[in-house]
């Protein structure tokens, strides 16, 4: 056997040279790396998400393109459809991604089981995606090729609670603490993408502390766009249209904009064109139309990733 699979949940049958490894309960990533280390195989693949059999086939796939090379220096994910949402996401926000949605979650992480004693030995918190991307290609996803499916949570149009766990609570709240550190010239740019991590969440109360910290501040006034999102996701139009015109024109705006103008669900439930304003009448409506929900949430997470890398970007300098 070439390989372990260290996965919390697998459906359809193993190909044979694959050795699954039984895990009970669904333990954090530490804990998976862990296992991996421990496999007795010379690769370990990582998911726990369900697999098909055509993951798993190309799974093995990948297994021989390593063994052919001989490389035990590379970390491989093989996402679990293309052109999925999370494959747009990490294309656009590489390890950032990995906050919203961990690739072990959204695929299958290969590498070496030595790569995996690597990890563990360092004793630093796992972050896939800083590896991954090392491997994957970026750039290539675009977003009027991405195909949804429920298998990747979205923002909801007007949430009632936090979708934050107690884990993911903590580790945003380590992440946010950092921050500032990571981008010391660019604060208001900081606190931007501090309430673009929990607004993805639906914590408007704290995405709302934030973006009040950025307030008229930034190269492109990052806190004000989030600001305006959070009002209307809160279901304040009015409100959330005045945080339009604090912000002005933003770099996001072109984007969604050529979007909808080459989606015809866009032009079948919103019409028109794209711009904040009209987003936020189309997104208070859809609340009222099942119809129109699904393409008001996936034109809202698209928007989110491309504010996120742009906020990101901002932040930088």
């Amino acid at each position: 056997m070439h390989c372990s699979l260290i996965s919390v949940v697998v459906t359809g049958a193993d190909p044979s040279r694959l050795k699954p490894v039984p895990i009970a309960g669904t333990p954090e990533l530490t804990g998976l790396v862990k296992l991996a280390a421990q496999a007795t195989t010379p690769w370990a693949a990582l998911s726990s998400a369900p697999l098909t059999n055509a993951n798993l086939q190309e799974l093995e796939q990948k297994i021989e393109e390593l063994r052919a090379r001989d490389d035990h220096e590379s970390f491989c994910w093989i996402p679990l459809r293309d052109r999925s949402f999370s494959h747009f996401a990490f294309d656009q926000l590489e390890s950032w991604s990995g906050l919203w949605f961990p690739l072990h979650e959204q695929g299958i992480v290969l590498a070496s089981v030595k790569l995996w004693q690597q990890m563990q030995q360092s004793g630093q918190d796992p972050v896939l995606e800083q590896l991954v991307r090392k491997w994957l290609p970026v750039g290539n996803s675009k977003a009027n090729e991405i195909e949804f499916c429920a298998n990747e949570p979205l923002p909801v149009l007007q949430p009632t609670q936090s979708r934050c766990t107690s884990e993911i609570r903590n580790r945003l709240k380590q992440i946010c603490s950092q921050i500032p550190a990571r981008f010391p010239q660019h604060r208001a740019d900081a606190d931007a993408v501090c309430a673009g991590l929990y607004q993805w969440y639906d914590d408007l109360d704290r995405s709302h502390t934030y973006a009040q910290s950025a307030e008229h501040q930034g190269r492109h006034r990052a806190g004000d766009y989030w600001h305006q999102i959070m009002h209307r996701r809160e279901g304040d139009a009015w409100n959330s249209k005045y945080w339009c015109r604090q912000t002005g024109h933003h770099p996001v705006h072109d984007l969604m904009a050529d979007l909808a103008a080459d989606s015809d669900e866009w032009k079948i439930h919103a019409g028109g064109n794209w711009t904040p304003e009209r987003f936020v009448d189309f997104c208070s409506e859809a609340v009222k139309k099942p119809d129109a929900q699904p393409i008001a949430m996936q034109f809202q997470a698209i928007e989110m990733v491309l504010l996120m890398k742009q906020t990101l970007k901002d932040a930088r300098g």
